[in-house]
């Protein structure tokens, strides 16, 4: 995986934002964005390597236990946004979760919204916002 498209992840408002463009190889291979599987790619450990380098440099929030997490796929006119939702959800939550540096494990989330969108321009993206939120308690 070539890592000259990575952008860290930033901090604004308590709320961590990570705009993750597609994956590109050296190979020439076509590129990917972060899913579950993809015939001829081990994305397990390019998605793995990626969050490893844009969370980095991240102080993470203090240790809760509950976060929300927002996921929206713009697919563009490459088409790289297509595959079923699930997939790019499981291999997100996944790779956040090699890194050990938001939560500990993806059973900490509570709240998953993961949606597509179609945009006019080339290339596809995922935006991904991650928020800690406060724990509830049944009453």
């Amino acid at each position: 995986m070539v890592v000259d498209n990575i952008e860290a992840a930033r901090v604004e408002s308590s709320i961590i934002i990570l705009n993750i463009r597609p994956f590109s190889y050296k190979d020439k291979r076509r590129p990917r964005l972060p899913r579950k599987q993809s015939k001829g790619y081990d994305l397990l450990s390019d998605i793995n390597n990626y969050f490893s380098i844009v969370f980095k440099e991240l102080n993470a929030f203090s240790r809760v236990n509950k976060f929300k997490v927002n996921i929206i796929v713009s697919c563009g006119k490459d088409r790289l946004g297509t595959a079923d939702l699930d997939n790019y959800s499981k291999a997100i939550l996944d790779g956040i979760t090699f890194t050990k540096k938001i939560w500990n494990d993806d059973k900490q989330i509570d709240e998953l919204y993961i949606k597509r969108v179609y945009i006019g321009e080339f290339t596809s993206s995922i935006l991904l916002k991650i928020k800690q939120i406060e724990n509830e308690t049944n009453n």
